[in-house]
């Protein structure tokens, strides 16, 4: 293990060495490639495999020790407990884990409630950022008065409402359907009644996935 001195200063401050080993504070295991900054010059050493560390420096230095996941330390030399060795100095430092930062999860135990949630996100994003053509008139609309703000609100509110028989229209056009099934009776209304299909599959589905589910619920 590599060991680096501080520099003495004009005072000729004595040098000393202070070692020791980083664990987990609940497991007792070892943290490897833990992160310790001699705060009087800025340089980084790196713990080993077992989680020991040893670093040169004066008793006014301070040492910030940091790992990821982990509350980062501030510990002064001077304020470490002295070995048998006056040069020496020895540490065994417990790391607790920093739970602020750890990310909120949610457990949805109803199926059902987290699938209307998923088609509620991409719902939104449909609307957030319609394509203006003229395949898609209601987005040609909503392009068309976005400029005034009341307009748009109110564009948004028909949207909101029929966006969902705009959307079967779109993917699933009359001919399409009659050409999937053979049967020029089989329109949108009974495709909805017969076959209660989902936006979420309707938005995500490729075209063939839409073939495919047309002609079994059609067969059904």
């Amino acid at each position: 293990m590599s060991l680096a001195f501080c520099t003495l200063s004009v005072r000729s401050q004595s040098v000393l060495v202070v070692s020791g080993v980083l664990v987990d504070s609940i497991t007792q295991k070892p943290l490897d490639k833990a992160t310790l900054i001699r705060l009087s010059d800025n340089r980084a050493f790196i713990t080993d495999r077992t989680g020991s560390f040893e670093i040169a420096c004066t008793d006014n230095d301070a040492i910030r020790i940091s790992y990821v996941g982990y509350v980062t330390l501030r510990v002064v030399v001077r304020n470490i407990p002295d070995s048998m060795s006056n040069k020496k100095k020895y540490l065994r430092i417990e790391m607790r884990r920093d739970l602020s930062n750890l990310p909120l999860i949610v457990i949805n135990e109803n199926p059902l409630e987290l699938s209307r949630k998923q088609d509620s996100i991409y719902y939104s994003r449909a609307l957030k950022s319609p394509e203006a053509t003229l395949m898609n008139p209601i987005s040609f609309l909503y392009a068309q008065f976005s400029k005034v703000e009341k307009e748009k609100s109110k564009l948004n509110e028909i949207l909101q409402k029929n966006y969902f028989d705009d959307l079967l229209n779109y993917r699933l056009p009359k001919q399409l359907l009659m050409n999937i099934t053979g049967d020029k009776t089989f329109d949108l209304e009974t495709l909805k009644q017969k076959c209660r299909p989902n936006e979420f599959f309707i938005l995500n589905a490729s075209d063939y996935e839409l073939y495919q589910w047309v002609k079994n619920c059609y067969a059904y």
